[in-house]
This record gives structure tokens, sequence and C-alpha cells, in this order.
């Protein structure tokens, strides 16, 4: 893999975890003082831990290449 192709894949991996700590941050936010940023009309029962599992989903592949990395050093 070049380079270039490695560094794009950092970037988005970064950009991925960036969104993935705000949606933990708003679903811990909604848990711990009902802070909702969504509208009235699109708000739902637990939100929150909603919020929480898709941060957690996107945080996932930079976990995995993590791991790969780890695994690789002697």
């Amino acid at each position: 893999m070049s380079t270039e192709n490695k560094l794009a894949l950092l970037i988005k991996l970064m950009i991925m975890d960036s969104i993935a700590l705000t949606l933990i941050g708003l679903g811990i936010a909604k848990l711990q003082v009902n802070l909702d940023i969504l509208p009235a009309s699109l708000r739902f029962p637990y939100s929150g831990w909603v919020f929480i599992l898709l941060g957690i989903a996107l945080l996932l592949p930079t976990l995995i290449l993590i791991r790969k990395f780890i695994s690789k050093q002697p």
C-alpha cells in the first residue's frame, strides 16, 4: 500500500473517530442531563443509547486496525 493510500485511510479513520466520539458524547449528554439535539418530531425513546451504539460502531474499524498493528509487533 502506498504512502498516499495509507494517509487517506488514516484521515478517513480520524474523521470517523471524530463523528463517533461526538455521537457518544451526545448520547451520554442525553442520558445524564436529558439534553436533546433532535427536533421534537424526531425524538424517540432510548435515543441516547442509540447514539452511543452508533458511535461505538463507528469506532470499530479503528480498533480493528490498531489490533492488527499491535499483533504485527514482535
